[in-house]
């Protein structure tokens, strides 16, 4: 049973690698820790990883279809009758 889980987790963690690769270039963002005088470490800078020209039009169009759902709702909450329903 736990090795057919771990395939699994194993192919769900490839498939989000592969999308992570597609829409970001991962060459473009660092993350750096520097080890302070008290003996932490910290975070000394982060750089975030830039979109592709695909990611940038995926999330384009993730973002419309997400507008369009709330122009959706709220053009639809305008037919929605002002007065409540009383109830016996």
């Amino acid at each position: 049973m736990y090795q057919g889980v771990a395939s699994w987790v194993v192919y769900l963690w490839a498939l989000m690698d592969s999308i992570w690769g597609y829409l970001f270039d991962l060459e473009s963002g660092d993350i750096v820790f520097a080890k302070a005088a008290d003996g932490q470490w910290v975070l000394a800078h982060m750089h975030v990883p830039q979109l592709t020209a695909k990611g940038e039009d995926i999330i384009s169009a993730i973002m419309t279809m997400i507008h369009n759902g709330l122009v959706f709702l709220a053009q639809i909450s305008t037919l929605l009758p002002a007065d409540a329903i009383e109830l016996p």
